[in-house]
Protein backbone atom coordinates (compact mmCIF):
# COMPACT_ATOMS: atom_id res chain seq x y z
CA UNK A 1 0.00 0.00 0.00
CA UNK A 2 2.28 2.95 -1.48
CA UNK A 3 0.17 5.67 0.24
CA UNK A 4 0.19 4.52 3.63
CA UNK A 5 4.11 3.92 3.08
CA UNK A 6 4.68 7.39 2.10
CA UNK A 7 2.40 8.51 5.13
CA UNK A 8 4.71 6.17 7.54
CA UNK A 9 8.11 7.58 6.54
CA UNK A 10 7.14 11.28 7.99
CA UNK A 11 5.04 10.00 11.07
CA UNK A 12 6.09 11.23 14.44
CA UNK A 13 7.32 14.29 13.90
CA UNK A 14 4.52 15.64 11.80
CA UNK A 15 2.91 17.18 14.60
CA UNK A 16 6.53 18.80 15.82
CA UNK A 17 6.11 21.13 12.91
CA UNK A 18 2.15 21.88 13.62
CA UNK A 19 2.88 22.29 17.50
CA UNK A 20 4.74 25.60 16.22
CA UNK A 21 1.43 27.05 15.18
CA UNK A 22 -0.47 28.57 17.50
CA UNK A 23 -4.02 28.77 17.77
CA UNK A 24 -3.81 26.29 14.82
CA UNK A 25 -6.01 22.98 16.78
CA UNK A 26 -9.15 24.10 16.22
CA UNK A 27 -11.29 22.83 19.00
CA UNK A 28 -9.80 22.68 22.64
CA UNK A 29 -12.52 21.45 24.68
CA UNK A 30 -13.89 18.51 21.97
CA UNK A 31 -16.39 18.71 18.96
CA UNK A 32 -19.66 20.45 19.39
CA UNK A 33 -22.72 18.81 19.77
CA UNK A 34 -23.56 20.33 16.34
CA UNK A 35 -21.37 17.76 14.70
CA UNK A 36 -23.39 14.91 16.06
CA UNK A 37 -25.10 14.74 12.07
CA UNK A 38 -22.12 15.87 9.35
CA UNK A 39 -19.08 14.88 11.98
CA UNK A 40 -17.53 18.21 11.19
CA UNK A 41 -15.68 19.93 13.73
CA UNK A 42 -16.83 23.10 12.30
CA UNK A 43 -13.25 25.28 12.07
CA UNK A 44 -13.30 28.41 11.25
CA UNK A 45 -10.72 31.01 9.53
CA UNK A 46 -11.43 34.51 9.16
CA UNK A 47 -14.93 33.74 9.49
CA UNK A 48 -15.23 30.90 6.88
CA UNK A 49 -15.65 27.18 7.31
CA UNK A 50 -12.46 25.11 6.89
CA UNK A 51 -13.27 22.30 4.65
CA UNK A 52 -12.11 18.44 5.13
CA UNK A 53 -8.82 17.55 3.46
CA UNK A 54 -9.29 15.91 0.19
CA UNK A 55 -6.58 13.94 -0.32
CA UNK A 56 -6.16 10.43 1.67
CA UNK A 57 -5.80 10.18 5.12
CA UNK A 58 -3.27 8.83 7.44
CA UNK A 59 -5.41 7.18 10.20
CA UNK A 60 -7.60 3.64 9.63
CA UNK A 61 -10.24 2.56 11.84
CA UNK A 62 -9.91 -0.89 13.32
CA UNK A 63 -12.25 -3.29 14.98
CA UNK A 64 -11.83 -6.19 16.82
CA UNK A 65 -13.77 -8.80 16.37
CA UNK A 66 -14.91 -8.10 12.76
CA UNK A 67 -18.51 -8.90 13.96
CA UNK A 68 -20.19 -8.19 16.78
CA UNK A 69 -22.63 -9.49 19.68
CA UNK A 70 -25.80 -7.56 21.11
CA UNK A 71 -24.01 -6.23 24.92
CA UNK A 72 -20.59 -7.36 24.15
CA UNK A 73 -17.93 -4.57 23.70
CA UNK A 74 -15.88 -3.79 20.65
CA UNK A 75 -12.43 -2.55 20.52
CA UNK A 76 -12.10 0.14 17.98
CA UNK A 77 -8.26 1.29 17.15
CA UNK A 78 -7.58 4.22 15.25
CA UNK A 79 -4.18 2.86 13.57
CA UNK A 80 -1.65 5.67 12.17
CA UNK A 81 2.13 6.42 12.74
CA UNK A 82 1.01 10.09 13.21
CA UNK A 83 -0.50 11.75 16.46
CA UNK A 84 -3.69 13.52 16.20
CA UNK A 85 -5.39 15.96 18.45
CA UNK A 86 -9.07 16.13 17.91
CA UNK A 87 -11.65 13.24 17.48
CA UNK A 88 -14.69 12.47 17.29
CA UNK A 89 -16.27 9.06 16.92
CA UNK A 90 -19.74 7.33 16.61
CA UNK A 91 -21.68 4.34 15.66
CA UNK A 92 -24.31 4.66 13.28
CA UNK A 93 -27.18 2.32 11.97
CA UNK A 94 -28.28 4.10 8.95
CA UNK A 95 -27.77 7.51 10.13
CA UNK A 96 -28.73 6.86 13.88
CA UNK A 97 -26.50 7.03 16.34
CA UNK A 98 -26.20 3.72 18.29
CA UNK A 99 -24.65 2.25 21.23
CA UNK A 100 -22.37 3.60 23.81
CA UNK A 101 -19.06 4.73 24.33
CA UNK A 102 -16.98 4.42 27.08
CA UNK A 103 -14.30 7.51 27.62
CA UNK A 104 -10.83 6.96 28.52
CA UNK A 105 -8.69 9.73 30.60
CA UNK A 106 -8.43 12.79 28.36
CA UNK A 107 -11.87 11.97 26.40
CA UNK A 108 -15.68 12.84 26.48
CA UNK A 109 -19.03 11.77 26.07
CA UNK A 110 -20.98 13.21 23.23
CA UNK A 111 -24.67 13.05 23.71
CA UNK A 112 -26.11 13.17 20.25
CA UNK A 113 -29.49 11.15 20.42
CA UNK A 114 -29.04 8.91 23.44
CA UNK A 115 -26.27 9.35 26.31
CA UNK A 116 -22.89 7.97 25.66
CA UNK A 117 -23.26 7.55 21.33
CA UNK A 118 -20.65 9.60 20.76
CA UNK A 119 -16.76 10.03 21.83
CA UNK A 120 -14.67 13.22 21.51
CA UNK A 121 -11.53 14.66 22.67
CA UNK A 122 -11.30 17.07 26.24
CA UNK A 123 -7.98 18.94 25.30
CA UNK A 124 -6.04 19.92 22.66
CA UNK A 125 -2.87 17.78 23.81
CA UNK A 126 -1.56 15.14 21.29
CA UNK A 127 -2.88 12.00 20.97
CA UNK A 128 -0.32 8.99 19.65
CA UNK A 129 -1.43 6.71 16.80
CA UNK A 130 -2.69 3.66 18.07
CA UNK A 131 -5.35 4.84 20.42
CA UNK A 132 -7.86 2.73 21.57
CA UNK A 133 -11.95 3.13 22.45
CA UNK A 134 -14.28 0.74 23.72
CA UNK A 135 -17.80 0.46 22.18
CA UNK A 136 -20.61 -1.19 23.41
CA UNK A 137 -23.16 -2.17 20.65
CA UNK A 138 -26.93 -2.13 21.79
CA UNK A 139 -28.61 -5.06 23.51
CA UNK A 140 -30.94 -5.99 20.07
CA UNK A 141 -28.88 -6.42 16.65
CA UNK A 142 -29.78 -3.82 14.67
CA UNK A 143 -27.87 -5.24 11.24
CA UNK A 144 -24.75 -3.67 9.67
CA UNK A 145 -23.12 -0.76 11.89
CA UNK A 146 -20.52 1.57 10.69
CA UNK A 147 -18.14 2.62 13.23
CA UNK A 148 -17.24 6.64 11.52
CA UNK A 149 -14.94 9.01 12.65
CA UNK A 150 -13.42 12.64 12.10
CA UNK A 151 -9.74 13.08 12.96
CA UNK A 152 -7.71 16.53 13.23
CA UNK A 153 -3.91 16.90 13.30
CA UNK A 154 -4.78 20.54 13.67
CA UNK A 155 -7.18 23.31 12.63
CA UNK A 156 -7.00 23.24 9.22
CA UNK A 157 -5.81 19.92 8.50
CA UNK A 158 -8.37 16.91 9.57
CA UNK A 159 -10.55 14.12 7.60
CA UNK A 160 -13.58 12.87 7.73
CA UNK A 161 -15.03 9.55 6.12
CA UNK A 162 -12.95 7.33 8.30
CA UNK A 163 -15.27 3.99 8.17
CA UNK A 164 -15.29 0.61 9.81
CA UNK A 165 -18.07 -1.35 8.90
CA UNK A 166 -19.24 -4.19 11.82
CA UNK A 167 -21.77 -7.00 11.14
CA UNK A 168 -23.73 -9.29 14.11
CA UNK A 169 -22.33 -12.39 14.82
CA UNK A 170 -25.65 -13.69 14.16
CA UNK A 171 -26.07 -13.19 10.44
CA UNK A 172 -26.13 -15.88 8.12
CA UNK A 173 -22.86 -16.34 6.59
CA UNK A 174 -21.95 -16.61 2.23
CA UNK A 175 -19.26 -16.74 0.50
CA UNK A 176 -18.90 -13.51 -0.51
CA UNK A 177 -16.20 -12.59 1.12
CA UNK A 178 -14.18 -16.03 1.24
CA UNK A 179 -12.44 -14.59 -2.13
CA UNK A 180 -10.95 -11.29 -0.92
CA UNK A 181 -12.59 -9.36 -3.46
CA UNK A 182 -11.23 -6.02 -1.23
CA UNK A 183 -7.72 -6.14 -2.85
CA UNK A 184 -6.52 -2.91 -0.77
CA UNK A 185 -9.83 -3.22 2.16
CA UNK A 186 -11.67 -5.06 4.15
CA UNK A 187 -14.47 -7.05 3.31
CA UNK A 188 -17.65 -7.09 5.50
CA UNK A 189 -20.55 -9.05 4.43
CA UNK A 190 -23.78 -7.55 4.04
CA UNK A 191 -27.51 -9.29 3.31
CA UNK A 192 -27.20 -12.66 1.63
CA UNK A 193 -25.43 -12.25 -1.42
CA UNK A 194 -24.62 -8.25 -0.47
CA UNK A 195 -21.02 -7.31 0.36
CA UNK A 196 -19.09 -4.17 0.42
CA UNK A 197 -15.58 -3.47 1.17
CA UNK A 198 -13.30 -0.59 3.66
CA UNK A 199 -10.84 0.53 1.70
CA UNK A 200 -7.82 1.53 3.28
CA UNK A 201 -6.21 5.33 3.68
CA UNK A 202 -5.51 5.93 -0.15
CA UNK A 203 -7.62 4.04 -2.24
CA UNK A 204 -11.39 3.60 -3.25
CA UNK A 205 -13.43 1.84 -5.39
CA UNK A 206 -15.65 -1.21 -4.86
CA UNK A 207 -12.50 -3.44 -4.55
CA UNK A 208 -10.71 -0.72 -3.35
CA UNK A 209 -8.10 -1.15 -6.47
CA UNK A 210 -8.23 2.66 -7.46
CA UNK A 211 -5.47 4.54 -5.50
CA UNK A 212 -6.68 8.31 -5.03
CA UNK A 213 -4.23 10.79 -6.24
CA UNK A 214 -4.24 14.11 -4.24
CA UNK A 215 -4.40 17.28 -6.29
CA UNK A 216 -2.03 18.41 -3.69
CA UNK A 217 1.59 19.90 -4.57
CA UNK A 218 0.53 19.63 -8.52
CA UNK A 219 2.72 22.98 -9.10
CA UNK A 220 6.08 21.00 -8.20
CA UNK A 221 6.90 22.64 -5.21
CA UNK A 222 9.55 20.32 -3.21
CA UNK A 223 9.27 19.74 0.47
CA UNK A 224 13.44 19.15 1.10
CA UNK A 225 15.01 16.10 3.81
CA UNK A 226 12.21 14.05 3.38
CA UNK A 227 8.89 16.06 3.90
CA UNK A 228 5.56 15.54 2.19
CA UNK A 229 3.56 18.15 0.62
CA UNK A 230 -0.06 18.72 1.16
CA UNK A 231 -2.70 20.87 -0.64
CA UNK A 232 -4.24 24.01 1.90
CA UNK A 233 -7.63 23.82 3.00
CA UNK A 234 -8.15 27.16 4.02
CA UNK A 235 -6.09 28.80 1.04
CA UNK A 236 -7.09 27.22 -2.02
CA UNK A 237 -3.94 26.54 -4.57
CA UNK A 238 -1.23 27.09 -1.87
CA UNK A 239 1.00 24.18 -0.27
CA UNK A 240 2.28 22.99 2.80
CA UNK A 241 5.12 20.59 3.94
CA UNK A 242 4.89 18.27 6.59
CA UNK A 243 8.68 16.98 7.94
CA UNK A 244 10.37 13.96 8.81
CA UNK A 245 11.37 13.60 12.32
CA UNK A 246 14.67 15.06 11.77
CA UNK A 247 13.70 17.96 10.11
CA UNK A 248 10.92 21.14 10.71
CA UNK A 249 10.13 24.36 8.78
CA UNK A 250 8.60 25.80 6.04
CA UNK A 251 10.38 23.68 3.70
CA UNK A 252 11.62 21.27 5.95
CA UNK A 253 15.00 22.62 5.30
CA UNK A 254 15.60 23.11 9.26
CA UNK A 255 17.34 20.26 11.21
CA UNK A 256 15.77 19.53 14.36
CA UNK A 257 17.66 19.52 17.29
CA UNK A 258 17.54 19.20 20.77
CA UNK A 259 17.35 23.17 20.81
CA UNK A 260 15.60 23.35 17.60
CA UNK A 261 13.23 24.36 18.47
CA UNK A 262 13.92 25.81 21.60
CA UNK A 263 12.38 24.19 24.25
CA UNK A 264 13.01 26.72 27.01
CA UNK A 265 9.97 28.18 28.21
CA UNK A 266 9.77 31.83 29.35
CA UNK A 267 12.30 33.44 26.80
CA UNK A 268 14.33 30.96 28.06
CA UNK A 269 17.82 30.27 26.65
CA UNK A 270 19.19 26.88 24.91
CA UNK A 271 22.19 25.19 25.03
CA UNK A 272 23.22 22.04 23.35
CA UNK A 273 24.77 19.66 25.67
CA UNK A 274 25.74 16.40 23.94
CA UNK A 275 23.13 14.71 22.73
CA UNK A 276 20.91 16.87 25.46
CA UNK A 277 20.27 20.85 25.80
CA UNK A 278 20.60 22.81 28.98
CA UNK A 279 18.22 25.75 29.54
CA UNK A 280 19.54 29.52 30.94
CA UNK A 281 16.38 30.79 32.83
CA UNK A 282 15.40 34.48 32.99
CA UNK A 283 15.71 36.37 36.00
CA UNK A 284 13.46 34.54 38.39
CA UNK A 285 12.06 31.62 36.57
CA UNK A 286 13.13 28.05 37.25
CA UNK A 287 12.92 24.58 36.03
CA UNK A 288 14.50 22.35 33.78
CA UNK A 289 12.80 24.42 30.60
CA UNK A 290 11.92 27.42 32.85
CA UNK A 291 8.42 26.51 33.46
CA UNK A 292 8.57 27.55 36.84
CA UNK A 293 6.93 30.97 37.18
CA UNK A 294 8.66 33.43 39.80
CA UNK A 295 6.17 34.16 42.87
CA UNK A 296 4.75 37.69 42.46
CA UNK A 297 6.80 40.37 44.18
CA UNK A 298 4.90 41.49 47.26
CA UNK A 299 6.50 45.13 46.19
CA UNK A 300 4.95 44.67 42.56
CA UNK A 301 1.39 46.49 43.68
CA UNK A 302 3.42 49.32 45.26
CA UNK A 303 1.42 49.12 48.64
CA UNK A 304 3.57 51.71 50.73
CA UNK A 305 2.17 55.16 50.73
CA UNK A 306 3.29 58.72 51.36
CA UNK A 307 6.65 58.25 49.76
CA UNK A 308 6.83 54.46 51.56
CA UNK A 309 9.70 52.27 50.62
CA UNK A 310 8.72 49.09 50.23
CA UNK A 311 10.77 45.86 51.35
CA UNK A 312 9.81 42.33 50.04
CA UNK A 313 10.32 39.30 52.16
CA UNK A 314 8.95 36.22 50.41
CA UNK A 315 5.08 36.79 50.04
CA UNK A 316 4.63 39.61 52.45
CA UNK A 317 6.42 43.29 52.66
CA UNK A 318 7.18 45.55 55.01
CA UNK A 319 6.72 49.60 54.58
CA UNK A 320 10.02 52.21 55.52
CA UNK A 321 7.99 55.47 56.65
CA UNK A 322 9.17 59.05 56.53
CA UNK A 323 8.91 60.87 58.95
CA UNK A 324 5.23 61.96 59.93
CA UNK A 325 4.00 58.98 59.08
CA UNK A 326 3.09 55.42 60.03
CA UNK A 327 1.05 52.30 59.38
CA UNK A 328 1.79 48.71 57.81
CA UNK A 329 1.79 50.93 54.69
CA UNK A 330 2.24 54.60 55.94
CA UNK A 331 -1.25 55.39 55.94
CA UNK A 332 -1.32 57.09 59.09
CA UNK A 333 0.05 60.79 59.32
CA UNK A 334 1.32 61.61 62.81
CA UNK A 335 3.06 64.41 64.61
CA UNK A 336 5.47 62.10 65.79
CA UNK A 337 6.94 58.56 65.87
CA UNK A 338 10.56 56.83 67.60
CA UNK A 339 12.20 58.09 64.48
CA UNK A 340 10.31 61.17 64.28
CA UNK A 341 10.94 62.56 67.75
CA UNK A 342 8.98 65.73 69.64
CA UNK A 343 10.76 69.07 69.77
CA UNK A 344 11.99 70.56 72.77
CA UNK A 345 12.14 67.16 74.51
CA UNK A 346 8.39 66.52 74.05
CA UNK A 347 6.84 62.93 74.68
CA UNK A 348 5.61 61.34 72.20
CA UNK A 349 2.00 59.38 73.13
CA UNK A 350 1.11 55.97 71.29
CA UNK A 351 -0.98 58.11 69.42
CA UNK A 352 1.59 59.65 67.32
CA UNK A 353 0.63 63.02 69.07
CA UNK A 354 3.34 65.44 71.39
CA UNK A 355 2.93 65.45 74.79
CA UNK A 356 4.80 69.48 75.23
CA UNK A 357 6.95 70.43 78.28
CA UNK A 358 5.69 73.67 79.73
CA UNK A 359 6.71 76.77 77.95
CA UNK A 360 6.15 75.01 74.69
CA UNK A 361 3.39 74.41 72.10
CA UNK A 362 2.36 73.39 69.03
CA UNK A 363 1.74 70.19 67.14
CA UNK A 364 5.26 69.06 67.81
CA UNK A 365 6.67 71.12 70.50
CA UNK A 366 8.11 73.40 68.05
CA UNK A 367 6.55 77.23 69.83
CA UNK A 368 7.47 78.81 72.63
CA UNK A 369 4.73 80.16 75.00
CA UNK A 370 4.88 83.69 76.01
CA UNK A 371 4.14 84.65 79.29
CA UNK A 372 1.12 87.31 79.14
CA UNK A 373 1.00 89.81 82.02
CA UNK A 374 -1.54 89.42 84.97
CA UNK A 375 -4.37 91.63 84.17
CA UNK A 376 -4.58 95.01 86.05
CA UNK A 377 -7.39 95.32 88.68
CA UNK A 378 -10.22 98.21 88.28
CA UNK A 379 -7.83 100.93 90.54
CA UNK A 380 -5.02 100.11 88.44
CA UNK A 381 -6.77 100.93 85.03
CA UNK A 382 -8.24 104.12 86.59
CA UNK A 383 -4.56 105.21 87.56
CA UNK A 384 -2.48 104.06 84.61
CA UNK A 385 -4.08 105.15 82.06
CA UNK A 386 -1.75 105.34 79.17
CA UNK A 387 -0.26 108.31 77.21
CA UNK A 388 -0.90 109.46 73.65
CA UNK A 389 2.23 111.31 73.32
CA UNK A 390 3.88 108.90 71.56
CA UNK A 391 1.31 108.46 68.35
CA UNK A 392 3.63 111.30 66.74
CA UNK A 393 6.89 109.42 66.86
CA UNK A 394 8.43 112.28 68.14
CA UNK A 395 12.04 110.51 69.23
CA UNK A 396 14.52 111.24 66.33
CA UNK A 397 17.85 109.29 65.01
CA UNK A 398 16.40 105.59 66.03
CA UNK A 399 15.10 107.21 69.67
CA UNK A 400 12.33 104.47 71.04
CA UNK A 401 9.00 106.58 72.75
CA UNK A 402 8.19 105.58 76.08
CA UNK A 403 4.58 107.20 77.27
CA UNK A 404 4.42 108.66 81.01
CA UNK A 405 1.67 109.85 82.45
CA UNK A 406 -0.95 112.19 81.01
CA UNK A 407 0.64 113.80 77.72
CA UNK A 408 3.96 113.31 78.54
CA UNK A 409 6.89 110.94 76.94
CA UNK A 410 10.69 109.74 77.34
CA UNK A 411 12.66 109.35 74.64
CA UNK A 412 15.39 106.09 74.82
CA UNK A 413 18.25 107.52 72.76
CA UNK A 414 19.98 105.76 70.18
CA UNK A 415 24.06 105.41 71.17
CA UNK A 416 25.77 108.24 70.11
CA UNK A 417 22.44 111.30 70.46
CA UNK A 418 21.07 112.49 73.07
CA UNK A 419 18.09 115.37 73.73
CA UNK A 420 14.74 115.42 74.37
CA UNK A 421 13.91 114.30 71.21
CA UNK A 422 17.50 112.36 70.82
CA UNK A 423 18.19 115.29 68.16
CA UNK A 424 21.67 115.95 69.27
CA UNK A 425 24.80 113.96 68.43
CA UNK A 426 26.44 112.89 71.89
CA UNK A 427 30.26 114.30 72.13
CA UNK A 428 31.01 110.86 73.76
CA UNK A 429 31.25 107.07 72.13
CA UNK A 430 28.70 105.19 72.95
CA UNK A 431 29.29 103.07 76.04
CA UNK A 432 30.31 99.67 74.95
CA UNK A 433 31.92 100.83 71.54
CA UNK A 434 34.78 98.94 70.77
CA UNK A 435 37.72 100.38 68.62
CA UNK A 436 40.55 97.44 68.16
CA UNK A 437 44.21 97.54 67.44
CA UNK A 438 45.45 101.18 69.18
CA UNK A 439 41.77 103.10 67.13
CA UNK A 440 40.23 105.58 68.70
CA UNK A 441 36.61 106.60 68.92
CA UNK A 442 35.12 109.93 67.55
CA UNK A 443 31.67 111.08 68.27
CA UNK A 444 31.79 114.16 66.47
CA UNK A 445 32.49 112.49 62.92
CA UNK A 446 29.11 110.54 64.28
CA UNK A 447 30.21 108.11 66.05
CA UNK A 448 33.12 106.41 64.04
CA UNK A 449 36.33 104.46 65.22
CA UNK A 450 39.88 106.40 63.68
CA UNK A 451 42.23 103.26 63.10
CA UNK A 452 45.30 103.43 63.82
CA UNK A 453 48.02 103.28 60.52
CA UNK A 454 48.08 99.37 59.43
CA UNK A 455 44.20 99.09 60.15
CA UNK A 456 40.94 99.50 58.81
CA UNK A 457 37.38 98.30 59.45
CA UNK A 458 34.29 99.37 61.42
CA UNK A 459 35.93 98.03 64.49
CA UNK A 460 39.49 98.75 63.62
CA UNK A 461 39.65 94.78 63.40
CA UNK A 462 41.16 94.48 59.87
CA UNK A 463 44.64 94.43 59.22
CA UNK A 464 45.74 97.41 55.99
CA UNK A 465 46.73 95.74 54.00
CA UNK A 466 50.30 98.05 52.60
CA UNK A 467 50.06 97.53 48.70
CA UNK A 468 53.15 99.76 48.70
CA UNK A 469 55.90 97.20 50.21
CA UNK A 470 57.05 96.82 46.62
CA UNK A 471 57.18 100.80 45.92
CA UNK A 472 55.42 100.76 42.65
CA UNK A 473 55.89 104.18 41.98
CA UNK A 474 58.56 105.20 39.69
CA UNK A 475 60.41 108.59 38.68
CA UNK A 476 60.07 109.75 42.56
CA UNK A 477 56.31 109.09 43.42
CA UNK A 478 54.93 108.80 46.24
CA UNK A 479 52.67 105.88 46.89
CA UNK A 480 49.90 105.89 48.35
CA UNK A 481 48.21 102.71 49.71
CA UNK A 482 43.96 102.66 50.64
CA UNK A 483 42.20 100.18 51.35
CA UNK A 484 42.65 97.20 49.05
CA UNK A 485 44.61 99.23 46.49
CA UNK A 486 47.63 102.24 45.87
CA UNK A 487 47.72 105.37 44.08
CA UNK A 488 50.83 107.29 43.33
CA UNK A 489 51.35 111.06 43.22
CA UNK A 490 53.78 111.60 40.29
CA UNK A 491 56.00 114.21 39.99
CA UNK A 492 55.52 116.92 37.61
CA UNK A 493 56.22 115.41 34.06
CA UNK A 494 55.09 112.07 35.17
CA UNK A 495 51.96 110.20 34.71
CA UNK A 496 50.39 107.04 34.94
CA UNK A 497 49.54 104.68 37.23
CA UNK A 498 52.71 103.91 38.15
CA UNK A 499 54.65 107.30 36.71
CA UNK A 500 56.33 105.78 34.04
CA UNK A 501 54.66 108.26 31.50
CA UNK A 502 56.74 111.23 30.41
CA UNK A 503 54.20 114.20 29.55
CA UNK A 504 52.84 117.17 30.17
CA UNK A 505 50.77 118.20 32.83
CA UNK A 506 47.38 119.93 33.16
CA UNK A 507 49.18 122.78 34.27
CA UNK A 508 51.35 123.31 31.29
CA UNK A 509 55.02 122.67 32.82
CA UNK A 510 57.75 121.25 31.19
CA UNK A 511 57.57 117.58 31.72
CA UNK A 512 62.33 118.27 31.89
CA UNK A 513 62.08 121.38 34.47
CA UNK A 514 58.71 121.58 35.76
CA UNK A 515 58.38 125.49 34.79
CA UNK A 516 55.58 126.67 33.62
CA UNK A 517 55.33 127.07 29.13
CA UNK A 518 54.80 130.74 29.41
CA UNK A 519 58.08 131.12 31.53
CA UNK A 520 60.19 129.71 28.43
CA UNK A 521 58.44 131.78 25.99
CA UNK A 522 59.09 135.25 27.76
CA UNK A 523 62.53 134.16 28.72
CA UNK A 524 63.29 133.05 25.11
CA UNK A 525 61.86 136.32 23.80
CA UNK A 526 63.83 138.18 25.73
CA UNK A 527 66.52 136.00 24.97
CA UNK A 528 66.09 136.67 21.20
CA UNK A 529 65.63 140.91 22.46
CA UNK A 530 68.87 141.13 24.19
CA UNK A 531 70.42 139.20 21.19
CA UNK A 532 68.91 142.13 19.02
CA UNK A 533 70.05 144.67 21.52
CA UNK A 534 73.66 143.28 21.38
CA UNK A 535 73.54 142.90 18.01
CA UNK A 536 72.63 146.84 17.60
CA UNK A 537 75.10 148.04 19.90
CA UNK A 538 77.86 146.40 18.00
CA UNK A 539 76.62 148.17 14.85
CA UNK A 540 76.47 151.11 16.17
CA UNK A 541 80.49 150.98 17.94
CA UNK A 542 81.45 149.66 14.53
CA UNK A 543 79.75 152.44 12.54
CA UNK A 544 81.44 155.28 15.32
CA UNK A 545 84.85 154.12 14.98
CA UNK A 546 84.52 153.60 11.20
CA UNK A 547 83.70 157.52 11.24
CA UNK A 548 85.98 158.55 13.78
CA UNK A 549 88.83 156.70 10.95
CA UNK A 550 87.59 158.63 8.28
CA UNK A 551 87.68 162.31 10.08
CA UNK A 552 91.40 161.27 11.29
CA UNK A 553 92.66 160.27 7.54
CA UNK A 554 90.65 163.93 6.22
CA UNK A 555 92.68 165.80 8.99
CA UNK A 556 95.76 164.13 8.11
CA UNK A 557 95.64 164.76 4.46
CA UNK A 558 94.63 168.90 5.52
CA UNK A 559 97.99 168.65 7.28
CA UNK A 560 99.63 167.11 4.66
CA UNK A 561 98.54 169.85 2.06
CA UNK A 562 99.59 172.74 4.56
CA UNK A 563 95.76 173.69 5.67
CA UNK A 564 96.02 175.54 8.68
Amino acid sequence: MAVREVFTSVLVVLTVFLASRDGAWGRPSGAPTAACTTLTPGHLNNGQPISAQAFASPYVIKVQPTKYTPGQPVTVTIESSFSFRGILLQARSGDTPVGTWQAPIGYQLLQCTNPGDSLTHTSMDLKAGGAQFTWTPPNSATGIIKIMGTIALQKEIFWTGHVAAISPASGVPTADCASEPCVNGLCFQGSPGVHFCSCDSGFEGPTCSSQIYSPYCMDGRVCGMGGTCYQSSTTPGTYFCVCDTMHTGADCMTEITACNPNPCQNSGTCALNGSGFSCTCPTGYTGTMCETVPPPNACDSNPCMNGGVCMASGNTHTCDCPDGFTGANCETQVDCSPSYPCENQGTCNANGQCMCPTGYTGNRCQTTVTTLPPLLTTAQLTTQIPSLACESDPCQNGGTCRDGTGNSYNCECAGGYQGLNCETAADTCVVGMTCMNGGSCSASSGQICVCAAGFTGTNCDTTETNYCTSNPCKNGGTCISINDRFTCACKNGYVGQTCTTLTTNGNGTNSQTGLPLEIWWIALIALIGLLLIIIAIAVCVTVIRSGDSDQAHIIGNRNAKGYP
